[in-house]
């Protein structure tokens, strides 16, 4: 890494560049000598060059979850002459359930997978499996992969376990599991049987555009857009979505075209 240092004279507007002969640092004193201007009025610049750059990579992250619990209604909440709705009053525009453009709370998210609205005051239940005759344990499934039933046909994202034998999934077709069909994860080939399907709160992903908060000389919050012709949602809801993070591991300096894996650019 190298470091230009120059002196900005604000009456003549005449740049100096700082040599080591020039400038000293000891601690946190810097001494000035040998200058070309004696005296006067001046902007000390210091700019750091790094040589041997390289891009940062970002990471396709699945099946993350993000809740909004803000309501633009001063009547939201719980108690004598409340809603009853399960959200609290704000003020702040794009993180409100009733907004018509909601903030995800995220760059560069890729997909959205389902946006699930409340039933109860409580967050919004996803789907739930109940499996029995599980091959492996079930902790050696993917978030983000897919399982498939075999005799359904139904398509679906796994979000999240409690570790033993429930799976929270979101819908990607409209088949519904059946009791009693063996269902496997595509990648991990774990498998097992459903024992009990709980359908949870509805999608209402079909009321929003999605964008992707991509432009020509910035990269936006990604976001819904509520269609004109829909009904705002009235409790919390959740998003699932796929969205692409920066690896912190990562020694690289910054983001380019090329933080990203060739397989995900059709995606991006």
């Amino acid at each position: 890494m190298r470091k230009i240092i120059t002196l900005s004279f604000k009456t003549t507007g005449k740049v100096e560049l700082l040599t080591s002969q020039k400038l000293t640092v000891s601690g946190r004193t810097v001494t000035l000598s040998g200058l070309d201007t004696a005296s006067g009025a001046a902007v000390l610049t210091v700019t750091w060059k790094k040589v041997n750059v390289k891009p940062k990579s970002k990471v396709f992250k699945r099946a993350t979850t993000y809740t909004i619990r803000k309501s633009n209604k001063t009547q939201s909440g719980t108690g004598l002459m409340k809603l009853n709705d399960g959200l609290t009053y704000d003020t702040a525009y794009g993180n409100r359930v009733q907004d018509q453009r909601l903030s995800l709370g995220a760059c560069d998210v890729a997909e959205v997978l389902a946006v699930l609205e409340s039933s109860s005051t409580d967050d919004p239940q996803f789907p739930i499996l109940q499996l029995t005759n599980l091959n492996s344990n079930i902790l050696n499934a993917v978030v983000g992969e897919t399982i498939v039933g075999k005799t359904s046909g139904a398509s679906a994202v796994f979000v999240a376990t409690n570790g033993s034998n429930e799976v929270e999934f979101v819908s990607q077709n409209e088949n519904s599991f059946e009791i009693g069909e063996e269902v496997i994860f595509e990648e991990t080939q774990v498998a097992g049987v459903v024992q009990t399907f709980i359908p949870g709160d509805r999608d209402i992903r079909n009321n929003f555009e999605f964008d992707p908060g991509q432009r020509l000389d910035y990269v936006d919050f990604s976001a819904l857009i509520r269609k004109e012709e829909t009904e705002a949602p009235t409790r919390r809801i959740t998003v699932v979505y796929n969205n692409f993070v920066i690896d912190e591991s990562d020694p690289g300096d910054f983001v380019t075209v090329n933080s990203y894996e060739r397989k995900y650019y059709m995606v991006v």
